[in-house]
């Protein structure tokens, strides 16, 4: 056999090789900053998949403009970035719209309470002596919630809820324990349960959680009492014959031990418990929008 023929045969079973083996592509892209839950859940993710066999990276966008340029470019490298409830009605807020349909909407991360606290060193008993005798409060929260808010609940108590944004979720923890704002709405996970400079006084759940009283007896006609924030994995140029892979895979993050150790922690439910997932994440979105947001 001649050096030139076996030169090829050497070739084609490198190349045969080189695609057996090959790992299977899935980026986890961040809409957002880095302080945030966001990037610290895309990193977790990233990392169960590499586990799983993925060749995946880390990929920060910074905002739904720039995420949505990125998604409209051929990178070769198909993908998947977390979205909640609040930041879709914040971008069509900003008419950033980012179509949530059947191969968009790959499958439900987690559903999460969302949580309101104080100092540590404030002597809270209940959030009513807390308010009492109060004309305003300032309250800290991620610059993506919509608009009014706390409406309801300024009307309902005689108290003015004012806001404050914050850039991430890490940023509105510093703006509290600092004392620039009274209390903060935001997320009910690890960071703010473990956090000792914060108490986190009632959560979204329907029950007590712990000891705290849930939000709907805190505040029983606020119309966020009980809605959490629901977060789904939206896929960035995922072939369709792939979707059914991917969704499969996502799953078993869920189920990976460092993730589901981190669900469990801060009490929040995994995709894979919920049914009807589109219907759930569209049902909070109406809660949040009054049913007025009509654009999916």
């Amino acid at each position: 056999m001649t050096k030139i023929k076996l030169m090829i045969i050497a070739m084609f079973f490198a190349i045969i090789t080189s695609n057996a083996y090959s790992k299977p592509i899935l980026d986890v892209i961040v809409p957002s900053g880095t302080s945030g839950n966001a990037f610290a859940e895309s990193n977790l993710i990233s990392d169960a998949l590499k586990d799983l066999g993925y060749d995946s990276e880390v990929v920060v966008t910074k905002n739904c403009v720039n995420n949505k340029a990125y998604m409209a470019k051929d990178t070769g490298r198909p993908g998947v970035f977390l979205r909640d409830t609040g930041r879709y009605v914040k971008d069509e807020s900003r008419n950033c719209h980012v179509e949530v349909n059947d191969k968009t909407f790959v499958s439900v991360f987690y559903k999460r309470h969302q949580t309101m606290c104080v100092r540590a060193d404030e002597p809270f008993t209940n959030m009513a002596d807390f308010l009492k005798d109060k004309k305003k409060v300032t309250i800290a929260n991620t610059a993506s919630l919509i608009d009014g808010i706390y409406d309801d609940l300024s009307n309902d108590t005689g108290v003015k809820f004012v806001r404050v944004d914050y850039n991430g979720s890490k940023k509105i923890i510093k703006g509290l324990v600092a004392g620039d704002t009274d209390l903060m709405y935001s997320g009910f996970t690890k960071r703010e349960i473990n956090n000792k400079q914060i108490k986190c006084v009632t959560t979204s759940a329907k029950t007590s959680v712990e000891g705290r009283p849930p939000m709907n007896e805190v505040f029983p006609n606020w119309h966020l009492n009980e809605t959490g924030t629901l977060k789904y994995w939206h896929a960035v140029n995922i072939p369709n014959s792939q979707l059914a892979t991917v969704k499969a895979d996502l799953n078993k993050v869920i189920e990976s031990k460092t993730v589901s150790t981190y669900i469990k922690k801060a009490f929040m439910t995994p995709g894979t418990a919920i049914d009807n997932q589109k219907k759930a994440f569209w049902d909070i979105v109406g809660v949040l929008t009054g049913n007025k947001l009509a654009s999916k």
